[in-house]
């Protein structure tokens, strides 16, 4: 687990010096989630992602000419609520 305190990052997966971590006022990071590279990609998941952002006959496409299709689908923003 992370916490930050007084601008300093603490990584520990001990719970008691979490817990004093916690008594001092650290509060707890949000891990962020690592997403993976498209040139690290399989072929098949990058038509899986292509077919979920509606893209039609990529079923040919070689894997330079998916990431280079991906990669020009503009990315969607979350809409306010």
């Amino acid at each position: 687990m992370k916490l930050i305190l007084n601008n300093l990052v603490y990584e520990s997966t001990n719970v008691v010096k979490i817990a004093k971590l916690k008594e001092l006022g650290a509060v707890e990071v949000a891990e962020e989630k690592k997403e993976k590279k498209l040139t690290d990609m399989k072929v098949e998941e990058l038509k899986e992602i292509a077919k979920e952002k509606g893209l039609v006959d990529i079923d040919n496409l070689k894997k330079a000419e998916l990431i280079k299709l991906l990669n020009e689908v503009p990315v969607e923003e979350p809409e306010d609520e």
